[in-house]
């Protein structure tokens, strides 16, 4: 349960709380990017998603008997990628989002914080500042 209590930091420390979650945060989108290179690398993989994903159908295959190909992107697959899709859109978005508070932010000025605000920005429980 978070706590209701005010945590007060300056903008250098939470500039700097910030940049240590973004790298943290590149890293992962780092590896899901590899994971959906790897992915698109293989065209007839890619072809199949593209053209099950037009299906509406395929979300439950249950109802419609279809053919098909061995080479041809399995359900599950699809759900595969359609989560990584998900996961490297909210990363990207979460850098993004951050760098730009970073940018705007104040170094000099102090900050009120909430519980929710610390562990956003990448504060942790080994944090000095």
């Amino acid at each position: 349960m978070p706590l209701n209590l005010p945590f007060y930091k300056s903008g250098k420390a939470i500039k700097e709380a910030i940049q240590h979650r973004v790298q943290q945060l590149q890293v992962r989108l780092q590896t899901q990017n590899v994971e959906l290179d790897t992915f698109m690398h293989d065209t007839q993989k890619l072809r199949s998603y593209l053209i099950h994903s037009a299906n509406p159908t395929f979300a439950a295959p249950q109802r419609l008997a279809t053919l098909r190909d061995k080479n041809d992107v399995s359900h599950e697959e699809k759900e595969h990628i359609d989560n990584l899709c998900r996961r490297i859109l909210e990363l990207e978005q979460e850098i993004r989002r951050l760098k730009l508070i970073q940018r705007h932010l104040d170094e000099e000025r102090e900050f009120e914080l909430n519980y929710n605000d610390l562990v956003m920005y990448g504060f942790d429980e080994v944090d000095e500042t």
